[in-house]
């Protein structure tokens, strides 16, 4: 079978990275021919060679993710974007029925992609689903995420990026939050994690321990490995997270 042809686009080299070892561990007959930091130089690159799918990234400096795309009318290949925005684009996204990966990029969902591209290879790109995306995502400011938290008299709203990380204890969850006290939840982490946080960008790097990226410091990689966060709190990395985790940073 003839293999798909992709490139990354996206100004963080770590993000570029991350991607690519996310790609390759899909086994899904799958060939990066080309990263990109400069959306430039990847204009050019797309201008000269024919590709399957480009991986993109919108918000870029010099250059974003719409202007790129507006090189061609309409581009011959199959656009994804990869994004870290919040559920106001991912909502945009769905609208416009954009395919779209959020970072860190999840594997399951990556290969869905390359599933769903095998099914549809000749699906292409609209304009004018690119023209109602563009427009969703610019007609006003994303505002920050409010994440609800259930306590014993109603709901606390805290905004996603005042929230450091969660600890599992058995049933409940311990919620840090910058400059205030810790809140207690009656859920587990993996409930924390699966109804209150998904899509918010965090990362489960342990059984017991969920992370917001926004307040990482350092990574240690002796005593087994473990971190170091902003408020100088000190979380294990387990050996089964440890790669994937790695991953996002390379």
């Amino acid at each position: 079978m003839k293999k798909i042809k992709a490139v990354i686009v996206d100004d963080e080299q770590h993000a570029l990275d991350a991607l690519d070892i996310q790609i390759a561990r899909c086994n899904a007959d799958v060939e990066v021919l080309a990263k990109f930091s400069n959306p430039e130089e990847a204009v050019r690159y797309l201008k000269n060679n024919e590709i399957d799918i480009l991986f993109l990234d919108i918000e870029m400096p010099r250059m974003n993710g719409f202007q790129l795309l507006a090189q061609w009318n309409p581009p011959p290949f199959e656009v994804i974007f990869t994004t870290a925005y919040d559920q106001f684009a991912v909502e945009a996204f769905r609208v416009s029925a954009f395919d779209y990966l959020l970072k860190p990029v999840d594997r399951e969902l990556l290969i869905n992609v390359f599933t769903n591209f095998k099914k549809n290879q000749n699906k292409g790109i609209s304009l004018e689903q690119l023209s109602l995306l563009r427009e969703l995502i610019n007609q006003k400011e994303t505002p920050l995420i409010k994440i609800p938290l259930p306590v014993s008299d109603g709901l606390i709203f805290i905004g996603q990026q005042d929230i450091i990380r969660c600890e599992g204890d058995a049933g409940y969850t311990h919620i840090y939050i910058n400059n205030a006290k810790p809140i207690l939840l009656s859920k587990t982490l993996k409930d924390v994690e699966e109804q209150l946080f998904r899509g918010c960008g965090f990362i489960r790097v342990h059984q017991s321990h969920l992370i917001n990226p926004l307040y990482l410091k350092k990574y240690i990689k002796s005593e087994g490995g473990y971190l170091i966060m902003t408020d100088g709190t000190h979380i294990p990395l387990s050996r089964r997270k440890k790669e994937d985790f790695l991953d996002l940073f390379r």
